[in-house]
């Protein structure tokens, strides 16, 4: 975990330098070290390139320096429907594949790349595999893409790893587009992955709602599901705010959308907003997702922890009673999750009592996970 000093850039066979795009190391279990990068290649027609993957072997004494020429191990082919560019995989000429990474599994390499743009809901994982080796010939899978999702909260699902964890389980990380401050603008997810009968990677699906993690069930491709489900989500009817800020209304923190948030208006001192589940449910966890309003590492406005209060109202009832009290809280979380004691009510409050220096707070999305019959698990 560091402290990291910089070694240089990769040296090609012939001396120069090279700072290449994506780079991906892997060291196989022989000890032989190899990398994996991106290019693009420009054609004739200005508007299209020709995106690959390269990969060498490097010198295990320094891992900066090529012990041969980079080979070409996949090169974008249009004709497989999730590498055209475009939301709606629109432009057939042309699509990145990038964000490279090597994963072994059963003796098996797995070439693992995204495309078609990080911008798109489109953004995805695919793979490749060989049984020849890390440099070897390279077959695309029959399963692909292996994550992908284009709706909902998390939406894009590439660019990413997929690795080992316990119980002989395997993980997939990846980055969940957002694209509001900048085009590249990203938040991290992750899911489980198998392998199948064919042995190739998949993903029994990219979630939204809690989840056990690593380590927790013994079995999670059975079924990794807590059981919660989300209950605010688009009741426009039953949603009421302190305040807001025009173009900032309360619907906005339950749209299922990262693109809008709720925020109160300046000088609004009480800073709640609440949800009417018209029945009662059983709630027993919550979800924050923040928006830094005013955001400036030039100016000193940085992100830091969130002050929040979480009350519930149950049925026939005109008391708050608090859920979750965060009034003292010094974690940094722009997706916070939290669980506390079920408890059956009908109406919820988010009062914030605090913010960041120099940031006005938004609410992307404010979310309660629970059932309507009961709560059978809570390990989450």
């Amino acid at each position: 975990l560091g402290p990291f000093d910089y070694m240089g850039d990769f040296i090609l066979p012939d001396g120069t330098s090279l700072k290449p795009t994506d780079p991906a190391l892997f060291a196989d279990e022989d000890g032989r070290v190899y990398l994996y990068y991106f290019s693009a290649l420009q054609t004739d027609d200005k508007y299209v390139f020709i995106s690959q993957t390269l990969g060498v072997e490097l010198k295990a004494d320094d891992p900066r320096v090529f012990k041969t020429e980079p080979i070409v191990l996949c090169a974008l082919n249009t004709e497989n429907e999730w590498e055209r560019f475009g939301e709606h995989h629109e432009n057939t000429r042309f699509g990145w594949l990038e964000g490279q990474w090597m994963y072994k599994h059963g003796g098996r390499y797995y070439l693992i790349c995204s495309s078609p743009g990080t911008s798109f809901s489109t953004y995805c994982m695919c793979a490749y595999y060989s049984d020849e080796g890390p440099l070897g010939h390279f077959i695309l899978q029959k399963n692909n893409p292996i994550t992908q999702h284009r709706c909902g909260i998390v939406r894009g699902a590439g660019h990413g790893c997929i690795v080992d964890g316990p119980e002989s389980t395997i993980w997939a990380f990846y980055t969940c587009t957002l694209c509001y401050t900048h085009c590249f603008e990203r938040r991290i997810g992750m899911d489980l992955i198998g392998v199948n009968e064919d042995g190739e990677l998949f993903c029994p699906g990219i979630t939204e709602t809690p989840q056990y993690g690593p380590g927790v069930i013994s079995e999670p491709l059975k079924g990794n599901d807590a059981g919660l489900l989300p209950l605010t989500f688009r009741r426009r009817a039953h949603i009421r705010a302190s305040s807001f800020v025009d173009g900032r209304n309360p619907l906005y923190a339950f749209d299922d959308s990262l693109l809008t948030w709720w925020q109160p208006a300046e000088g609004d001192t009480e800073r709640w907003i609440d949800v009417n589940l018209e029945a009662p449910y059983v709630i027993a966890a919550s979800r924050l997702i923040w928006r830094d309003v005013g955001l400036d590492y030039a100016h000193a406005a940085l992100p830091g922890p969130y002050q929040y209060i979480i009350k519930g109202q149950k049925p026939e009832s005109d008391e708050w009673v608090t859920l979750l009290d965060m009034s003292h809280n010094v974690e940094d979380h722009n997706i916070d999750y939290r669980r506390f004691s079920p408890g059956n009510y009908m109406k919820i409050r988010l009062q914030i009592t605090g913010a960041p220096k120099g940031i006005t707070p938004g609410v992307i999305s404010f979310t309660v996970f629970g059932t309507r019959s009961g709560v059978s698990k809570t390990t989450v």
